[in-house]
């Protein structure tokens, strides 16, 4: 008999070049989603992971993300939720964007597409979780408040306004026909208060009466007059003393006057901090039916919902 002998061969090989696809991407799992911190929960902040893709800010309007891949426009980027397009044709914007605890992936392609995508330079595609055979969900909730903020510099004040902001949630997946059909669905709240900190010039009392005493002339329109040494300009008299008489208020100004409110501090400005309100409501359903190892069928459906108020700088106009 021979001698037992024993052998570990390891080798390494280089990947071939793919000559299938022109496509440039890369895949972000489930895994990255949900352990990677995230500002806001918004999943889009991860494509910025990819070469050439940045962050574009968030719409206001819609509380929706934009995204530029390459150097493209914000509207070449297109978001697609399990192979439906849900962009923005308005705002660039992604309309809807799923719950982190929604996502099983999403992928950042760029370059060439296939058939099936023809549309943009860049493509963010979000694939839906699906149910199991076993039951699972989760239920959370996370808060953020004024208590570790900084005072806003603009805020002549010594209170900091209030920042409220609470993001909750549940998800839910499961069978509905063991090993044939299945289910998943999640919903998230959002609601974030927070305080807009405005320092308005307004007019002093002595202005609302006309009287600009102190200040840079004020002519009198109703003086206009050729000027003679000047061929096509025009000469007018400043008003007596630098005060606007009461009758030549026009009635516009009379009515506006009454939205501009007295000075509260020391620099002649109605520093104000008004209450701005962002509320949010999405919720995802996702039904898979499996007909044979390979044949299935799956239809999803997302809703997002938002309402935003944003105050004006003067308390009559937004407070």
């Amino acid at each position: 008999l021979g001698e037992v002998a024993e052998s570990i061969t390891v080798a390494a090989e280089a990947p071939l070049l793919s000559t299938e696809s022109g496509t440039v991407g890369q895949v972000i799992g489930n895994k990255k989603i949900l352990d990677l911190p995230l500002n806001g929960r918004d999943f889009t902040q991860l494509a910025t992971l990819v070469p050439g893709a940045i962050s574009r800010g968030v719409n206001a309007s819609l509380d929706a993300p934009a995204m530029s891949v390459n150097g493209a426009r914000n509207g070449r980027t297109v978001f697609m939720i399990d192979g439906g397009s849900v962009s923005s044709q308005y705002f660039d914007v992604a309309s809807i964007t799923p719950s982190i605890d929604a996502i099983q992936e999403f992928s950042v392609q760029s370059s060439s597409f296939s058939a099936e995508n023809g549309q943009g330079m860049a493509i963010i595609s979000v694939a839906l979780k699906s149910g199991a055979n076993q039951l699972h969900g989760g239920v959370y909730e996370f808060l953020r408040n004024q208590v570790l903020d900084a005072r806003n510099f603009f805020n002549t004040s010594s209170t900091r306004p209030p920042v409220k902001q609470n993001q909750f949630g549940f998800n839910l997946g499961g069978p509905i026909q063991r090993d044939k059909t299945f289910f998943f669905g999640d919903y998230e709240g959002t609601r974030i208060r927070r305080a807009s900190q405005f320092n308005t010039l307004v007019p002093t009392a002595a202005m609302r009466t006309g009287d600009y005493a102190g200040r840079p002339a004020i002519n009198d329109p109703a003086t206009t007059r050729p000027d003679a040494s000047r061929p096509g300009a025009f000469l007018r008299d400043p008003f007596p003393a630098n005060r606007i008489p009461a009758a030549r208020f026009s009635r516009e100004t009379a009515y506006f006057q009454q939205f501009y409110p007295q000075s509260n501090t020391a620099a002649g400005t109605f520093a104000f901090a008004p209450g701005r309100r962002n509320d949010t409501d999405k919720f995802d359903v996702r039904i898979d039916h499996r007909f044979s190892s390979a044949d299935s069928l799956s239809s999803s459906y997302s809703l997002n919902e938002t309402g935003t108020y944003s105050p004006g700088s003067l308390e009559a106009n937004g407070g």
